[in-house]
């Protein structure tokens, strides 16, 4: 059974080299989940990135979150 998600995602990996907790191939397994979804890899950071870089990691998030406000707001409807 594969079941694809249409809801906006955005997946955030560290650098490949630096996640030592969750590798960053295996977060990128999600696209088959999303295959519309959003890919971006935080530079110089591993798996915290939220946490080790938060002002990059923001410059990330917020547009991507403003995006799909905007998108409901437009009635474009996911699921």
């Amino acid at each position: 059974l594969t079941v694809q998600l249409r809801t906006p995602a955005l997946i955030i990996t560290g650098e490949p080299t630096l996640d030592r907790v969750v590798p960053v191939n295996a977060t990128r397994e999600y696209l088959r989940l999303w295959p519309q979804a959003q890919v971006a890899t935080l530079s110089r950071t591993g798996h915290l990135g939220l946490i080790t870089r938060p002002v990059e990691f923001a410059h990330l998030v917020v547009p991507f979150a403003e995006e799909a406000t905007r998108d409901v707001g437009a009635g474009k409807r996911f699921g």
